[in-house]
């Protein structure tokens, strides 16, 4: 969690307190059902996704049917869903969901946390679609490097071989083992990233598709090795990354 959310969260009032503590529970609770219930166990963020829909549709229905214990009760079941999905995605943590949310909430209403003076909910509407978007174009660098190599490659400002690009990979993975401080890894690591894209520009694959084949291929393996570890009656926070390593070769 950022030092600014941190210090926004110090900042709620006492009477948040018995929320913050509930929450906890709740996650301790999910976290606790990952390890020892076995269907929770079981779980991937696909194999859950019926489960979030249905409850997404009867949290709907509740609110259509105008009865507030109805609607407490689904939008608990609803919450469930989300952290279940927290603890099973092994890719992020609850903190940085709800770090997520803050930062967004925070920076779209200026107006309430920033010195923004917005009156009606027509201008809060159209400043919040105006930051969306600013945020959007933000999230775009993968594109924007497949638009900077397509024009580089149009007026011929690239290697004419793959050969030359393995070479300029190699050279950006030397380059960034070097890297000291933070700043030169991140300079470094973008370099990386960018050549990698001009390589699959240069082989005519689309570097987003191919990112999300490779990501959908670890997703599916990495269950693979949790299962494994399952089925030997281990979790894979007490087993080492050179235990999980051999399964996942093995997976290979």
């Amino acid at each position: 969690m950022t030092l600014s959310n941190t210090i926004f969260l110090m900042g709620l009032k006492e009477q948040n307190k018995e929320q913050q503590d509930l929450f906890k529970i709740l996650s301790q609770l999910v976290g606790r059902l990952r390890k020892e219930c076995p269907w929770d166990r079981e779980q991937t963020p696909e194999s859950l996704k019926p489960f979030l829909l249905e409850e997404t549709l009867e949290t709907s229905e509740a609110v259509e049917s105008g009865d507030p214990e109805r609607l407490k009760e689904e939008l608990g079941d609803l919450l469930l869903m989300v952290l279940l999905y927290c603890e099973v995605s092994q890719q992020f943590t609850v903190n940085e969901v709800l770090s997520g949310i803050i930062d967004k909430v925070k920076t779209r209403h200026p107006h309430v946390f920033g010195k923004e003076k917005l009156t009606s909910s027509q201008q809060v509407v159209e400043r919040w679609e105006q930051i969306k978007q600013k945020t959007q174009r933000k999230d775009s660098a993968l594109k924007k490097a497949v638009l900077l190599n397509d024009r580089a490659i149009q007026i011929g400002f690239n290697p004419p071989s793959l050969d030359e690009m393995a070479e300029k990979l190699t050279e950006e993975m030397e380059e960034l083992k070097r890297a000291k401080t933070q700043e030169e890894q991140k300079e470094e690591s973008g370099d990386l990233l960018f050549t990698a894209v001009n390589i699959c520009r240069m082989l005519k694959v689309e570097p987003d598709s191919a990112l999300l084949a490779a990501c959908n291929k670890f997703q599916q393996r990495l269950e693979k090795v949790f299962k494994e570890l399952q089925s030997k009656g281990k979790i894979p926070q007490n087993t080492s990354f050179h235990k999980m390593d051999e399964i996942w070769t093995k997976i290979k």
